[in-house]
């Protein structure tokens, strides 16, 4: 049977850079004059950028935000990234050796690999084909789909199952995240996490067992997704015996 492995963006694939940001932040200015903009994300309702457009825009107009609003907002921060950002050298920086580890995983043909991110779809692929990592994900969950993650996470999960028809088993998923919220959400849908940050306090109380700076000890990283993958099948034999 296939196993699942889904991925967050931020911090787990790539760094936010703060030209990023800038340019994000930039887009409000440009589409709506909205300016003086915090670029703490936990300072506002959902860490969602579309989430976070839509409070921004509906504070600034006192008035909910427009579906026309959102997509302009989607242009004009698209524009910004091509050719403010990447137009002008600058590119995603890889969180290192997750390279080798998507590598390594497509080359298993047992192995499904997709996003379940906060970020924008278009804004998702246009990030991760300048980072040279999109050809490996076949499906995701973005920031279109629900201002929560574990509504993201689980419709990422209902993709998987519509693309490949050999996964069956939700016990055989990995998310791997960097944040609190991407544990919290693992832990609802009941699937293995696996967290990613080199400020490994970050998770405190969220009962994550498992936290690896970066993907450096490839080895070490494949074999423990393998052991969480053989303990699930062991515990699903016995439960059959």
């Amino acid at each position: 049977m296939r196993k699942i492995v889904i991925f967050d963006i931020d911090g787990t694939l790539i760094e936010l850079l703060q030209a990023e940001t800038n340019a994000y932040l930039k887009a409000f200015n440009v589409s709506f004059g909205i300016s003086g903009l915090s670029d703490n994300w936990d300072s506002y309702q959902c860490r969602n950028d579309l989430a976070i457009a839509r409070e921004i825009i509906g504070r600034h107009f006192a008035r909910p935000c427009r579906t026309e609003e959102l997509s302009k907002l989607l242009e004009t921060y698209t524009f910004l990234l091509k050719n403010e950002v990447y137009g002008r050298g600058v590119r995603p920086k890889l969180i290192p050796g997750i390279g080798e580890v998507l590598k390594a995983l497509n080359m298993n043909g047992n192995i499904g690999i997709a996003l379940a991110t906060f970020n924008a779809e278009q804004i998702s692929k246009l990030r991760l084909e300048t980072a040279g990592i999109w050809k490996y994900f076949e499906c995701g969950a973005f920031a279109e789909d629900g201002n929560d993650k574990t509504l993201i996470l689980g419709k990422a999960i209902d993709r998987c199952h519509e693309t490949w028809r050999d996964f069956t088993n939700t016990w055989d998923v990995i998310f791997i995240g960097d944040h609190p919220g991407d544990a919290v959400a693992a832990q609802a849908l009941g699937v293995h996490f696996i967290g990613i940050n080199a400020h490994t306090k970050q998770f405190g109380a969220s009962g994550v067992s498992t936290i690896f700076q970066d993907y450096s000890a490839l080895d070490r990283f494949l074999n423990h997704m393998e052991v969480l993958w053989i303990n699930d099948q062991n515990s699903q034999d016995n439960a059959l015996s």
